[in-house]
């Protein structure tokens, strides 16, 4: 909102001076001196409230002045914030779309994950099974048998030595 101009009244208080040179001033009664004194009295006080009143004038436009201008800086200050908040509510947007996609990517992952696990969890099984059922399993199993049925008949042969 731009600044308006309030206009001021200014007095001079020497213009608006009642006083009367002497030269020219009647001859008036004692009671007329009076009067004229009062009324030179009330015009002075008139004349010190207007000039009174056109400082208050002053210093209330003055303060309006300030306001306003303080008004004008705050309202700079809004937009440049409004500025920013846009800014950062596009960088927060972009940040949160980016970390959506990641989350995505990273379910992706762990599904690939899980599934070449259940894959060699699988190979593994089959690879166990093929070997228990090959020749060189049964060749193992028939090595074992034999060389656990000689350590037993061995344990035998020495127990009945000891016997007899």
């Amino acid at each position: 909102m731009p600044i308006q101009a309030v206009s001021v009244l200014e007095f001079d208080a020497a213009a608006l001076s009642p006083t009367i040179p002497d030269e020219a001033a009647p001859f008036t009664s004692p009671e007329q001196g009076e009067v004229t004194e009062k009324r030179k009295k009330k015009e002075k006080n008139v004349i010190a409230k207007k000039v009174k009143i056109s400082k208050v004038l002053k210093e209330a436009q003055a303060e309006a002045e300030r306001v306003w201008a303080e008004v004008d800086r705050l309202k700079v200050a809004s937009e440049i914030q409004v500025v920013e908040v846009e800014r950062l509510q596009e960088a927060l947007q972009r940040e949160e779309e980016a970390s959506a996609s990641l989350k995505v990517a990273l379910a992706l992952s762990e599904d690939k994950r899980k599934k070449a696990k259940e894959e060699i969890d699988i190979e593994k099984e089959r690879a166990v099974e093929v070997f228990k059922s090959s020749s060189a399993m049964e060749d193992i199993k028939i090595a074992f048998t034999k060389e656990t049925f000689l350590e037993e008949f061995e344990i035998c042969m020495r127990r009945s030595q000891r016997t007899s």
